[in-house]
């Protein structure tokens, strides 16, 4: 993700980095919390038409395959139990 950043935009890897930690410990700082689930926060800042509408779909028509190969390449830790 970084690194797509850096090479589509104009900030630096290290705003790209910085940006994307801060996302991801707000997100999990909200789901933590319970403030929202993920369908309660997607459905909260996804305005129709909107970017973060757009790059949801463009995340769930590659990520869905990406996770398929994530588990089927880590068999052993996916038979673990939690």
């Amino acid at each position: 993700m970084i690194e797509a950043a850096v090479e589509e935009t104009d900030i630096s890897k290290e705003e790209a980095t910085t940006l994307s930690e801060d996302m991801l410990v707000g997100l999990g700082r909200l789901i933590e919390k319970r403030v929202y689930t993920l369908p309660t926060l997607q459905d909260k800042v996804c305005v129709k038409g909107g970017v973060t509408g757009e790059g949801i779909k463009a995340l769930e028509a590659g990520v869905q395959d990406m996770f398929h190969r994530l588990f089927q390449k880590t068999p052993m830790k996916n038979s673990m139990k939690i």
